[in-house]
């Protein structure tokens, strides 16, 4: 008799730990599916590092928030089936809002921030003869970390970048030394650089 039990309660054990007894978890009698929201926040073309991301069931009000990774992508796992608002706001830029259904099927959702405003930075590449230099890669970075923008000069010798909010850039392009440049909101600086 004991040796039954025994036996009896190490399967039912084993079976509870295998989730051979699991259900589904259930809201209003429904079986709830989970899938992946993933995505990409950019602004300006270029992926935004350390932005806020927050997704909200609009059956449930019940919301996650995730921060960007250094390529602007954001992972949130294990979301029940439903419809969704994801917000995605970062300081300088216009907080942007679009829906997304998530299924059984991971969803991909990617937003692009417009800033809230309308700085450029204006760079100049000449020769030693005051001629325009096409082609020179140009690297501009906001602050002490994120992304760095990148880009070409055109065959005048100019790289521009709009809809920068205001900080300071460290601007450079190979063989010279750095610069720096202090934009102000809706302004424009002009950098030269003498190769």
């Amino acid at each position: 008799m004991r040796k039954a039990l025994a036996s009896t309660l190490l399967c039912l054990t084993t079976a509870l730990s295998l989730g051979v007894f699991a259900q589904q978890p259930k809201l209003n009698n429904r079986e709830i599916q989970v899938s992946t929201l993933r995505g990409k926040i950019s602004a300006t073309g270029v992926p935004f590092r350390t932005a806020r991301v927050q997704v909200t069931n609009l059956a449930t009000q019940l919301s996650r928030t995730a921060t960007t990774t250094s390529n602007g992508e954001f992972v949130f796992p294990q979301l029940p089936d439903g419809a969704y608002e994801v917000t995605a706001s970062a300081e300088g830029f216009d907080t942007k809002t679009v829906r997304a259904q998530v299924t059984t099927q991971p969803a991909t959702v990617n937003i692009l921030l417009d800033s809230q405003r309308e700085g450029r930075i204006s760079v100049l590449v000449l020769n030693r003869e005051a001629k325009a230099k096409p082609n020179v890669r140009v690297q501009v970075q906001y602050g002490s970390g994120g992304s760095p923008y990148q880009g070409l000069t055109d065959s005048g010798g100019a790289f521009n970048l709009y809809h920068l909010g205001a900080g300071l850039y460290t601007i450079t392009i190979p063989g010279e030394p750095s610069k720096q440049a202090a934009l102000a909101t809706n302004k424009t600086v002009s950098v030269e650089f003498v190769q």
